[in-house]
């Protein structure tokens, strides 16, 4: 199930200057610019990891438990996701999208890749809590993101730059 792309992404020749940075372009804090670090140097435990050094009884996905729980699994093919079941389309986006990140091709790509790492972080976290993933948790997260770059960039005298950023997002914040 899982594509040959992504099992040889980690030796395709990408501009991983670019993508080791991307996360301090588009997030603030520090907890999503490690997150992202562990994702891009495959330090993130999944089952198929606990499974093979013998901390897990199963190497099966969290959420599915159909297949082979991996990073891509995880983030990428797994069915059980509520990006699917609210009709949320990625089809745009490549599995190395997903994963590490779009570079500036698109005019949103800091909203969209800072909204990509946010849902690898809720998914995760759901994982570590053995729950499903949920969109109004999802929400209440990028809300209170959303407020704190708003506090900060204001502070720092940069509301057009956050502005620009968010201004796609803001009218779909819960209040």
């Amino acid at each position: 199930m899982i594509s040959k792309s992504c099992y040889q992404f980690f030796n395709s020749p990408l501009d991983w200057k670019a993508i080791y940075k991307l996360p301090f372009k588009v997030a603030m804090d520090t907890k999503t610019h490690e997150f992202q670090y562990k994702i891009l140097n495959k330090y993130l435990p999944t089952n198929s990891f606990l499974y093979k050094v013998g901390l897990k009884p199963s190497a099966l996905c969290t959420f599915c438990d159909e297949e082979s729980e991996t990073l891509e699994h995880l983030f990428i093919y797994c069915h059980v996701s509520w990006c699917n079941k609210l009709n949320i389309s990625l089809d745009e986006l490549t599995d190395i999208d997903k994963l590490l990140g779009i570079w500036e091709r698109n005019e949103d790509f800091l909203l969209l890749n800072h909204l990509l790492l946010i849902a690898k972080q809720h998914i995760y976290d759901c994982r570590n809590k053995s729950i499903r993933p949920s969109l109004r948790v999802f929400n209440g997260k990028l809300n209170y993101i959303y407020q704190t770059e708003s506090i900060v960039m204001k502070s720092n005298n940069k509301e057009k730059k956050f502005n620009t950023k968010w201004r796609k997002y803001v009218g779909n914040l819960d209040a």
